[in-house]
């Protein structure tokens, strides 16, 4: 039995792991070779493993060599997520995302939309779908503001402009469009608006052509705080952009509610826009959203 080679004899594996050889075994001290254990490992120990993680180090060095990986890894989720006592807590806010030229994918959250006890499933398709059709281009805080400029526009078809103010100076809300992304607006006689009038007991309408779009009509009051909303079709088309505004407010201390249709007669698309007072600053806020298309 002398100067037998154990790879000679042909060992094979078993699934017990125990290694059986052919012929000759009993009494037998078996020795395995470096890469007969390498392969016994490969095989049997770590199966189907990808070649990155197929060794004891790879796979210790996946885990950043951490013995309490699985501690640490409780305690960054519990940081990251709020969580105590295997429960989440914190408010889930509202998500939003800067406008951008790709079409952005997302699921707004409202800390007030879920209560306990309530249950609400989102399915998704297996496709590519927008989740949300309005989505919130910017909210604006503004304090004796002069304009607001909101460029970054071209992908979204449909526009609505909504917030509450008070002037420095009497005056109206107005609207000016760029259809280079903020280079130059125009200030051409390109805007037309048909208004109706509602103040204390009267009504009337009327009609004219400037270069602006009329947001708050009238000659608001100085000070005197108004609501004002304002949607908009077809802005990044090639063609007349069309819309639907009104608001609420003061004028010669009567308070008085305006609807309009606005329009603006440029047929080249439009990107960006520019809100001002008639005259002075704002003071208030000023909303922004948009439908991708």
């Amino acid at each position: 039995m002398a100067n037998i080679r154990i790879d000679a004899l042909d060992p094979t594996a078993l699934a017990s792991f125990l290694h059986e050889i052919p012929a000759m075994k009993d009494g037998l001290t078996v020795k395995l070779t470096v890469d007969q254990i390498k392969v016994l490992i490969e095989n049997y120990l770590i199966t189907g493993a990808p070649a990155g993680l197929n060794s004891f180090d790879e796979i210790a060095a996946a885990l950043n060599d951490d013995p309490a990986f699985h501690t640490t890894v409780d305690s960054v989720l519990a940081t990251k997520l709020g969580l105590a006592g295997g429960t989440m807590t914190g408010a889930i806010l509202n998500a939003v995302f800067a406008p951008s030229a790709a079409s952005t994918k997302k699921v707004q959250f409202d800390n007030a939309l879920i209560t306990a006890g309530q249950t609400r499933n989102i399915r998704v398709p297996d496709a590519d779908v927008a989740l949300s059709k309005w989505e919130l281009i910017s909210l604006s805080s503004l304090n004796a503001a002069s304009q607001l400029i909101q460029i970054g526009l071209a992908g979204f078809r449909k526009l609505r402009i909504s917030g509450q103010l008070t002037h420095s100076s009497a005056g109206t809300l107005s609207m000016t469009v760029s259809t280079n992304n903020g280079s130059s607006y125009d200030t051409a006689s390109n805007y037309v608006q048909q208004a109706i009038v509602g103040s204390n007991t009267t009504v009337a309408a009327g009609q004219g052509t400037s270069a602006a779009m009329t947001l708050a009509g009238g000659t608001l009051d100085a000070s005197a705080p108004y609501s004002f909303a304002t949607e908009l079709e077809e802005f990044n088309q090639n063609s007349i952009c069309c819309g639907l505004s009104r608001d609420n407010g003061a004028s010669a201390s009567t308070r008085a509610i305006r609807n309009s249709g606005v329009f603006h007669t440029g047929t080249t698309a439009r990107n960006a826009l520019r809100i001002l007072p008639g005259a002075g600053t704002f003071t208030g806020l000023i909303m922004i959203e948009g439908v991708r298309a």
